[in-house]
C-alpha cells in the first residue's frame, strides 16, 4: 500500500513564474478562441464554473493565484510539476485535494501533445469547484492508493476516458466535459463532429480493455448519460479484481493508433 501524503509534506509553491509577452499572448489567444469553440460543444455548467474560477484572460495565471481561489471555495490547491508524474504521485496528490500542473505554455494553438498550464488550469480546474466532482475525484484517488500496480493502471484508464476525454449525453446532444478536450480547439471539435473516432456508451469493462495514447487525437471516446453515473460508482479491490479478470479473458481491444514505447502510451497491460 502506498502511504497517503500529509498536507504539510506537499510543497505548494508561491514562487512567481516569469512569462514572456509571447507566452501571455498565447494564453490570451487560447482563452478567447476556446471560449468561442466551446459554445454548443461543452457541458454547459462549465462556463459558470470557469467564471467562478476567475482566471485572467490576458495573461498566464500564477499557480498560487488559482490555488487561493480554489482553497477558499473547495479546499483544493494547485502544485507545480515538471511533466507527467507516476501514478502513485498523481493519486496521492488528488487524494489530498492537490491538483498537479505544469507551468509552461504551448507554443502553438490547437492540440497540445503535453499537458501545459492551459490544459491544467482552463481544462481541469473549473470542475474542481463542483462539490460532487471534487468528492468523486478524491474518493477514486484514495482508493487507488490501496491498489496494486495493475489495478492502478485500470483506474488510470478509467480517469483518462472520463476526466480527460469524457463526453456526456445531454438533451441537446453529446457534449464534452473532459479536460483534454476542453483545452484543445482541435480535439473539442474532432471528438464530437469527426466521423473517424468511435463513440461508445460508458462501460467499465470496455474501458478496462481500451488502450490509449495521450499525445494523439483519440480513436475512442466514452459518453456518460449523467454525472451521477460516475459519482455513484463504488470501487473495491474485490470488484476491481473481478473486472480485471473479465477483461483479461476477453482481451484488450486492438490499438487503432501507432504503438510507441513512450510516456503517453497505455497499452498491452495484461
Amino acid at each position: 500500500m502506498v502511504q497517503l501524503l500529509q498536507r504539510n509534506d506537499i510543497n505548494i509553491s508561491n514562487d512567481k513564474v516569469f512569462y514572456s509577452e509571447e507566452d501571455n499572448l498565447m494564453w490570451c489567444s487560447l482563452y478567447s478562441n476556446q471560449i468561442k469553440t466551446l459554445r454548443g460543444r461543452v457541458y454547459e455548467p462549465f462556463f459558470e464554473l470557469l467564471n467562478e474560477l476567475c482566471l485572467p484572460k490576458d495573461r498566464v495565471p500564477q499557480l498560487y493565484e488559482v490555488s487561493n481561489t480554489l482553497r477558499n471555495k473547495t479546499g483544493w490547491t494547485v502544485a507545480k510539476v515538471d511533466d507527467l508524474i507516476p501514478y502513485n504521485d498523481f493519486f496521492s496528490l488528488l487524494a489530498n485535494k492537490v491538483f498537479p500542473s505544469t507551468t509552461y505554455i504551448r507554443k502553438l494553438s490547437g492540440f497540445s501533445r503535453d499537458p501545459d498550464i492551459f490544459h491544467e488550469l482552463f481544462g481541469h480546474c473549473p470542475m474542481l469547484l463542483d462539490r460532487n466532482y471534487s468528492i468523486f475525484l478524491t474518493k477514486i484517488a484514495k482508493f487507488a492508493l490501496q491498489c496494486p500496480h495493475l489495478e492502478q493502471i485500470i483506474l488510470q484508464r478509467f480517469l483518462w476516458y472520463t476526466i480527460e476525454v469524457g463526453l456526456i449525453q445531454t438533451s441537446q446532444g453529446l457534449r464534452i466535459y473532459g479536460g483534454a478536450l476542453i483545452s484543445s480547439s482541435q480535439e473539442s471539435v474532432y471528438s464530437l463532429e469527426s466521423g473517424e473516432p468511435e463513440r461508445k456508451i460508458f462501460n467499465l469493462l470496455d474501458i478496462s480493455r481500451s488502450p490509449y495514447r495521450a499525445d494523439v487525437l483519440q480513436t475512442t471516446y466514452y459518453f456518460i448519460s449523467n454525472f451521477e453515473e460516475l459519482y455513484s460508482l463504488e470501487f473495491s479491490l474485490e470488484k476491481l479484481s473481478i473486472l480485471i479478470k473479465a477483461a483479461q479473458q476477453l482481451g484488450e481491444y486492438a490499438a487503432k493508433f501507432k504503438i510507441e514505447d513512450n510516456k503517453y502510451t497505455n497499452v498491452n497491460i495484461f
